[in-house]
């Protein structure tokens, strides 16, 4: 979540298949890519912030479109501007019961490799900002080369600190993981209190690996009990579809979306 911004994902073949369509605004929420930190996280903040720029766009109705924690921001932002979006599409985020979720992990024993409390979950995502620290660009370069991204010289020192000795490090500080994630945990409760009425909500979840997709069933389900969402399972596709499987992730929005 936090090693790449939107505007990282954007370089991903994903968007290329509806492109033609679509004019796409692409956000770093706040606390990822370039965008700066928040003080203090809250929906109320968020939302404020999320409209004035719209308003800069003179956007006046729009889709939404999120993965992970952009997407419960995404929800988030259909429900408080309901007169604004058209339609928000959630890619695998927003339904997610940490609580419920951190259960179910301790509770099988093929599961004992994901992070079972928030604490762990932290921990977690500060170790994948350490290892985003190279040695020299040339390094840096090749690790997004092997994910596929195809980075410039110029994005590196746009979203990287460049040392004396040419070794590159990360510009979010490991100290906003914390509240960053507080925060997204947070969301849950806060959603399931909201009016959902004249929303329109699709909700994507993955299936897979295989043992998730048990408990990922349950939460979308008791997230649908108070949204009315739509569910639509991603058939054999993971959390990271938009990056594993762009062409058929692509499929799926066209297919689905409000025209």
């Amino acid at each position: 979540m936090f090693s790449r911004s939107w505007r990282y994902r954007f370089k991903f073949p994903f968007t290329i298949y509806i492109l033609t369509k679509y004019h796409f605004y692409v956000i770093d929420l706040f606390g990822h890519g370039k965008t700066s930190s928040l003080h203090h996280y809250s929906p109320e903040k968020i939302i404020l912030l999320l409209n004035e720029l719209f308003e800069d766009l003179n956007l006046t109705h729009f889709y939404v479109l999120g993965h992970s924690y952009g997407g419960a921001i995404a929800i988030l932002t259909a429900l408080h501007l309901k007169d604004k979006v058209i339609q928000c599409l959630s890619l695998d985020g927003g339904y997610h019961d940490f609580h419920a979720l951190y259960d179910y992990i301790s509770s099988h024993n093929n599961l004992q490799f994901l992070p079972k409390s928030i604490n762990e979950d932290i921990e977690q995502c500060v170790k994948e900002i350490q290892q985003l620290s190279f040695p020299d660009q040339a390094a840096c370069l090749s690790f997004y080369k092997e994910m596929n991204i195809d980075l410039s010289s110029e994005e590196i020192q746009e979203y990287y600190m460049i040392e004396k000795d040419g070794s590159l490090i990360y510009h979010l500080s490991i100290h906003e993981i914390p509240k960053i994630l507080h925060f997204m945990y947070s969301l849950f409760e806060y959603l399931s209190s909201l009016d959902y009425s004249n929303s329109n909500i699709l909700l994507f979840i993955a299936t897979l690996p295989k043992e998730m997709d048990e408990i990922r069933t349950q939460l979308a389900l008791k997230f649908q009990s108070f949204s009315h969402c739509k569910i639509i399972r991603m058939e054999n596709m993971d959390h990271n579809a938009h990056q594993n499987q762009p062409e058929m992730t692509a499929k799926f929005i066209q297919k689905n979306i409000s025209v």
